[in-house]
């Protein structure tokens, strides 16, 4: 079996950035049981960031960026980042 070629783009979705730490992790832990996806809490900005891990096509983003606001998530947006590089 082969590998995918590397992603072209990279887009991730951010579920919240509360200022607590905890109430990251706790939305991070029910983001991921209700959407099935692993998700990150990055601080920065003094908020911490709930998003995706991996980078997703925009196509996906969107689709699971409309999954996360129809599950309570209303501030879920898509965030573009480099992509990553090839080694």
């Amino acid at each position: 079996r082969t590998a995918a070629p590397p992603p072209t783009e990279c887009w991730r979705v951010q579920i919240a950035a509360p200022v607590e730490a905890a109430r990251a992790r706790v939305l991070r832990e029910t983001a991921e049981s209700l959407l099935l996806v692993r998700l990150e809490v990055t601080p920065g900005k003094g908020r911490h960031a709930v998003k995706t891990i991996e980078c997703l096509s925009g196509a996906a983003a969107d689709s699971l960026r409309r999954r996360a606001i129809a599950t309570g998530f209303g501030d879920a947006f898509r965030v573009r980042e480099p992509a990553p590089s090839t080694r």
